[in-house]
């Protein structure tokens, strides 16, 4: 099925210790999903496993009903992005030279084209990091390294962006920008799946939201499905309220259930 990226029976350990169990889950190009759960719930490494890094346990996951263990990884690369929570800079480089690593998968051996470099200023405008192209990426904060970090898996144009903690040291503006980017994407035609642990922001931005717990899906629908107070005590062990204004949903915890 086109478009279409999926979990069947999908089971993740880490270090033999089981971290999901017996997961089925359909995700769809076009739509923002935000996968929240407290901390050692699993996202991380549904990630991983979604995007072929972690080998399942048992289950597999399709892309577009094949087989993702079975594509080569270059293949995989050019259809599925991922952004690290951690994302590491080994090297002095450019910052736009760094970005443009994004275009590997794409190019092999021929070198960067007009076309190449077109999409790579396009990335680090779309994520608001046009102003660091000619830095030293070493020198970057945190939060700049952020935007370049997501400029970089921008500029691979995948089908699937998978994004771990992509707004994690970003400030209230940067995060609202780089939050507006993602959901384009996805309004382009791209999957979009990260991490949050902002229960607001993910209410405003995402079109599905998961909550994983005790290796477990405990919710899986839109915002006003899947943030309800029953499902966010079972997740986080607080006690909610859910509001409804002009600039969307808010999310207020009133403390520990």
């Amino acid at each position: 099925m086109s478009g279409v990226l999926e979990a069947q029976g999908l089971t993740l350990e880490r270090g033999r210790r089981e971290i999901l169990a017996g997961l089925d889950l359909s995700l769809n190009r076009g739509e923002v999903t935000v996968l929240l759960g407290p901390n050692g719930a699993g996202k991380s490494t549904l990630l991983a496993g979604l995007c072929g890094l972690l080998r399942p346990a048992s289950g597999r996951v399709l892309l577009d009903g094949a087989d993702l263990a079975a594509l080569a990884p270059a293949a995989r690369a050019r259809r599925i992005g991922f952004l690290p929570q951690t994302p590491e800079i080994a090297w002095p480089l450019e910052v736009r030279i760094l970005v443009g690593l994004g275009r590997v998968p794409h190019i092999g051996a021929r070198g960067l084209s007009a076309e190449d470099a077109r999409i790579i200023e396009a990335a680090l405008a779309d994520a608001g990091a046009a102003d660091l192209a000619d830095r030293d990426a070493s020198t970057l904060s945190g939060g700049e390294r952020a935007r370049v970090m997501i400029a970089r898996v921008l500029a691979g144009e995948p089908d699937w962006l998978l994004a771990d903690e992509p707004l994690a040291g970003l400030d209230p503006g940067c995060q609202i920008d780089a939050a507006a980017t993602l959901v384009r994407r996805a309004r382009a035609g791209c999957g979009v799946v990260l991490t949050l642990h902002d229960l607001t922001l993910a209410a405003r931005i995402a079109d599905r939201i998961l909550v994983l717990g005790g290796a477990k899906l405990l919710a899986d629908g839109p915002p006003e499905v899947a943030l309800v107070p029953d499902v966010l005590a079972r997740a986080f062990g607080v006690r909610t309220a859910l509001r409804r204004g002009p600039e969307g949903v808010t999310v207020d915890i009133l403390g520990r259930a």
